[in-house]
């Protein structure tokens, strides 16, 4: 029975032919759009945020976890912040 091949969405596919067109062969067209696809990616991996991991707890049945998101501070409070450390 011979195999389907899967259809690549389109960033996939162009990620691939600048692989294949742009660094490993000739094309200076492919090769400016890798450096684009995969500069990006590489960048927001390096400066991109993290998730911030604020503990862990064990529930026992009937127990309740509240999650709140602290607002951020605006402005004027970062201002003021920073002067008080200076």
């Amino acid at each position: 029975m011979a195999r389907r091949r899967r259809a690549l969405s389109l960033s996939a596919l162009i990620r691939s032919r600048a692989l294949q067109r742009g660094i490993l062969g000739s094309s200076p067209l492919w090769r400016a759009i890798a450096i684009v696809v995969f500069g990006r990616r590489f960048l927001k991996r390096i400066f991109g945020k993290t998730p911030e991991d604020l503990g862990t707890e064990k529930l026992t049945a009937g127990q309740l976890v509240q999650v709140a998101a602290i607002a951020p501070p605006t402005r004027q409070e970062r201002r003021e912040a920073r002067r008080r450390r200076a």
